[in-house]
């Protein structure tokens, strides 16, 4: 049996969708089940290779796999779609699933609409979609498979969930010989880092975000023996220099993170990293502690700086407490990204501003301005739907940078303005271009530019 997994082309509509092109970690990892189970498998991911849905037809019509899975987000749902059914005219016979965050809670709206799919993977997907080959290898039926949703004659038929993945160790590292890594980038230069998924899970309710619906409220991580094992083998079979953790709270448990920076320093392993995590889950201690072990960029989800809309997103954190952890950062030596949302239900023009002057105190080394979305799985997506504010949905367009709904005050060319007058405002301070010069940080000053070129370039088409 041979299986291929596709990451689908990304819409072309939307100009931003290049800004950064990562690894595919879910496909990584369900590649290496796979491959454990003794199933052949190899990935296409089609935004780095460029690769159009014309080039993903050759591919299959070449390969010719028995069983495709193609993962999508909410931007490239309809991408995957357009994959699904090229798969379908070029190898009818071939199977079809599709896995993401997206379908996880739009499974059977999307089984009906594309009736020529065989199933939706929901949540986590390495051991539904392995027992799902296994099931197709031995041709018996797919039905009641946890974590799976079956379209089959015509009907849809949900399973329940699969129980959540309690021993992370337990899962063999990612697949990354299968992936095309000398073709990733961000901000539009090479990528020189190699990502790595230490935990999943979260226990904290902000409203804009699904991923405790996706992977759980519960946080669960691998143990630091485990991490430092793929760190090692990052080094001396990828020469891997550099790695960003791209857990969403890297640090909660920060017992753990003080063993993976003991470890680190006390190996052979000449890595620098960064990682992402909240401000609440932080201590001078273990900041510094970061920082010896070769932390060079923290990326903190500051979301907003009026506390009032941090309570409205049910953020849980407050001001100081970001105003402490990047004193904390800077004192350490470690730059700083401060990601915003801007437009959240209830902003204003009192709020927005406040934010970008927020953020201005804050100095981060990058910031990142996204515009309010309201993703499946979300609440904010459910109470949009409820009070009937999303006119039109249009998939292709929630990149975070693209205004899909109206605010009262502002319309959505409005919205475009507001967002790219507080780039500008942020990124043509001569006092935060002199500091990027006088640090000699050529890659912050390379990747601003690329972030305020691609803003010039947006308002020009507009």
């Amino acid at each position: 049996m041979h299986v291929t997994l596709i990451n689908p082309p990304l819409p072309r509509s939307s100009p931003y969708t290049k800004e950064l092109l990562a690894q595919p970690l879910g496909l990584a990892y369900i590649a290496a089940v796979l491959e454990k189970a003794g199933i052949s498998v190899n990935i296409l991911d089609c935004p780095p290779l460029n690769h159009t849905h014309t080039d993903v037809k050759r591919y299959l019509e070449k390969h010719n796999p028995e069983v495709v899975g193609i993962t999508s987000t909410t931007l490239t749902i309809e991408s995957a779609l357009k994959t699904a059914s090229v798969v379908k005219e070029a190898s009818p016979d071939t199977k079809i699933f599709l896995g993401g965050p997206h379908v996880t809670f739009l499974d059977k709206e999307t089984l009906m609409k594309a009736p020529y799919v065989n199933g939706v993977v929901r949540g986590e997907g390495e051991y539904t979609f392995l027992e799902v080959m296994e099931r197709i290898r031995k041709g018996v039926s797919l039905q009641n498979i946890p974590g799976l949703t079956l379209m089959k004659d015509g009907g849809v038929f949900r399973f329940p969930d699969r129980p959540l993945i309690r021993d992370l160790d337990s899962i063999p590292y990612p697949a990354r010989h299968l992936l095309p890594l000398n073709r990733y980038k961000a901000f539009g230069m090479k990528c020189p880092s190699m990502t790595v998924l230490s935990s999943r899970g979260c226990p904290f309710r902000c409203k804009f975000c699904s991923v405790r619906r996706i992977f759980g409220n519960m946080f669960r991580a691998r143990t630091a023996g485990n991490i430092l094992g793929e760190l090692k083998e990052l080094y001396e079979v990828y020469q891997t220099r550099y790695v960003t953790f791209v857990d969403d709270i890297f640090t909660l448990d920060r017992r753990r993170t003080l063993e993976i920076c003991r470890g680190i320093k006390s190996s052979a392993l000449d890595i620098v990293w960064d990682c992402e995590t909240r401000v609440d889950a932080l201590t001078k201690p273990l900041v510094d502690a970061m920082a010896e072990a070769g932390c060079q960029s923290i990326f903190f989800g500051v979301e907003s700086g009026d506390q009032g809309i941090l309570n409205a997103m049910g953020k849980g954190i407050t001001t100081e407490q970001i105003r402490r952890a990047f004193k904390w950062a800077k004192e350490a030596g470690i730059k700083t990204v401060a990601s915003v949302i801007l437009f959240y239900p209830g902003e204003n023009a009192h709020t927005i501003e406040k934010t970008v002057s927020f953020l201005k105190e804050l100095d981060p080394d990058l910031a990142q301005f996204c515009i309010a979305t309201p993703f499946p799985g979300t609440e904010l997506y459910e109470e949009m739907v409820r009070n009937g504010l999303i006119q039109k949905i249009e998939w292709s367009k929630f990149d975070v940078l693209t205004p899909v709904f109206t605010l009262n005050g502002y319309t959505m060319e409005e919205m475009k303005k507001t967002w790219g007058k507080a780039y500008a405002s942020f990124y043509l301070r001569p006092i935060y271009i002199a500091k990027r010069i006088l640090k000699r940080d050529w890659l912050t000053i390379r990747a601003f530019l690329y972030l305020l070129l691609k803003t010039l370039k947006s308002k020009l088409t507009q």
